[in-house]
């Protein structure tokens, strides 16, 4: 593919998230948008909760292996530790919240909470993810997001049972 700047086309391509890390202002918030999307795209085509399971699972192997791949190169180009525009560790982030939660809450109310409290988390980096961020490595990059999606799926999880169950 296409060179430019020295970076491959395809590695801006696939490290923004389809391009969502390049749009104005909050990549990061843009980027979970992709694993929202993702998040849809495994309700609508899976019946069981196994089934959804299952290509989330995928899904976060296939772009968590490609982020290992590209993060060195986009870490030259952008020149930062933990590029801005790099945004598939949100979207593997996010994807947190429906791997550990199944369909325990209808799509969108997961999808807006879990979006939310996602947000919230990665910006806050609470314990182990405020660790991992420090790291310089692909651990560092993806791993603050990891945690912060395991941090909004327990959060959901007591603030749904809370609600629906009381």
């Amino acid at each position: 593919m296409r060179r430019r700047d020295n970076v491959s086309s395809w590695v801006v391509l696939v490290s923004t998230a389809g391009g969502l890390g390049l749009l104005p202002l909050m990549p990061g918030t843009w980027g979970t948008l992709g694993g929202v999307f993702i998040h849809g795209l495994g309700v609508m085509l899976f019946r069981s909760t196994l089934g959804e399971r299952l290509f989330i699972i995928g899904a976060v192997f296939l772009i968590t292996t490609v982020g290992a791949v590209v993060l060195p190169e986009c870490q030259r180009f952008w020149k930062e530790k933990d590029p801005k525009k790099f945004v598939i560790d949100e979207v593997v982030g996010y994807l947190m919240v429906p791997l550990f939660l199944g369909r325990t809450l209808p799509f969108w109310s997961m999808a807006i909470m879990g979006f939310l409290l996602f947000r919230l988390f990665d910006v806050v980096k609470p314990p182990g993810a405020r660790q991992l961020n420090n790291r310089d490595d692909f651990l560092g990059v993806m791993g603050d997001d990891i945690v912060s999606g395991i941090y909004a799926a327990i959060c959901l999880k007591v603030i749904s049972a809370v609600i629906w169950r009381s």
